[in-house]
């Protein structure tokens, strides 16, 4: 099971963006908010915490919410016209206006600045961005 936790941290850790773009290209990006919302349910019924120590270890299910659904479907949602026809968007609008709270501009800021930096678009849209 540690590993579906691992490949799932993994997925919105360096895939989320890439995922979006991919469905915005694909015009199904709608379908972004069920799959978010599955994987909720999902690894609310698999989560388990551990509650007694060795020798009598006991395992039980708790409903443990996954700590990227809440930001990714608000990120989504709140962006949802806006990037639906353009791919673009997610970069130069969605992410600029994400709370700097959300797990999405602390994952990805320092990849986007690079991008930002290396696109030559100068001081001005980086300070938009920080």
């Amino acid at each position: 099971m540690e590993e579906v936790y691992n490949a799932i941290d993994g997925f919105f850790t360096t895939g989320f963006l890439f995922w979006i773009e991919v469905l915005v290209l694909t015009g199904k990006l709608y379908m972004s908010v069920y799959a978010l919302n599955d994987i909720e349910k999902w690894y609310a019924m698999v989560s388990y915490t551990n509650f007694l120590p060795k020798p009598m270890p006991m395992s039980i299910q708790t409903g443990v919410p996954c700590k990227w659904i809440s930001d990714s479907r608000l990120f989504v949602l709140d962006n949802f016209d806006g990037i639906q026809n353009s791919p673009f968007r997610i970069y130069n609008s969605a992410f600029t206006l994400c709370p700097p709270s959300f797990w999405v501009h602390k994952c990805y800021a320092v990849v986007i600045k690079a991008v930002v930096g290396s696109a030559g678009w100068g001081t001005c849209i980086c300070s938009l961005l920080w």
